[in-house]
């Protein structure tokens, strides 16, 4: 949630608390896992009691709550924690952190005792909400739930089906793939006259097995899909031709177009 809720229509919205999740009843039997629970919503014209909050609870016993693996952020001129016992305006108690409301619901290893508070740092909380990268604090905390794929058609990572551990939230962020380039060039003559039928051979990196070339009838060979960042080794070899150096090292960081091997007159 986020933006200034005092330009939105009546009924007096700006004076009134706001919530990520807002539950109702008397211990009411909720389930709550893997979610993110963020706020960052003002009432500029609300006054003291129009805060907002990450989650709050109408009911001041706990026993049908089953709370854990979320993430709580709240911020904001108006942030409000946690709040139980009313959702109106008054009445209410307050929370300001995790670790209050954990000791408020049940504390020990029931409600939250897993969640974690702070930003999730979503690329742009106002229209895209994919975790920004691999490593902030909702990755790799959730636990697993009938939902196995997140709101892209990503398969979650999953205790027992691909070894991971699945992120709290609708996204599941995966790490970058790594991108891949290629090497070519040309086998030539001293005086530039292409070279056939020669046999160039890629090793290293993280190839499992060395990659076999032959070079066309104007001398061009090309190696495709190899990862950046790698270290390669290529090694030419002809029977009418020597080389000055036959095999050369190159580490590979974008498309390579001109990757030559000069023959010795």
């Amino acid at each position: 949630m986020t933006g200034d809720r005092s330009a939105l229509p009546t009924p007096a919205p700006a004076q009134n608390p706001s919530f990520a999740i807002a539950i109702t009843g008397t211990d009411p039997t909720v389930e709550l896992k893997n979610n993110i629970f963020y706020t960052s919503q003002t009432s500029s014209t609300g006054g003291a009691a129009a805060n907002s909050y990450a989650i709050g609870i109408a009911s001041t016993t706990f026993t049908n709550l089953d709370s854990n693996y979320n993430a709580f952020y709240s911020i904001g001129a108006n942030d409000g924690g946690f709040r139980t016992t009313t959702l109106s305006f008054s009445g209410g108690t307050n929370h300001a952190t995790l670790a209050a409301w954990q000791t408020v619901t049940g504390g020990g290893a029931n409600d939250d005792f897993n969640s974690v508070e702070g930003d999730p740092l979503f690329t742009n909380p106002l229209n895209d909400l994919h975790i920004i990268n691999t490593t902030t604090l909702v990755v790799d905390k959730g636990t697993p739930v009938s939902i196995l794929d997140d709101f892209d058609g990503q398969i979650r990572s999953l205790v027992g089906l691909v070894g991971g551990i699945p992120d709290i939230g609708a996204d599941e962020a995966l790490a970058p793939s790594a991108a891949n380039a290629s090497i070519s060039g040309r086998v030539m003559t001293k005086n530039g006259s292409g070279i056939r039928n020669v046999i160039i051979v890629v090793s290293g990196g993280n190839l499992p097995q060395p990659i076999l070339v032959q070079t066309s009838s104007f001398g061009y060979f090309r190696f495709k899909d190899l990862e950046v960042g790698q270290t390669y080794v290529l090694t030419l070899y002809s029977k009418q031709f020597t080389f000055t150096a036959p095999t050369r090292i190159i580490t590979l960081y974008e498309d390579i177009s001109d990757f030559n091997f000069i023959a010795e007159p």
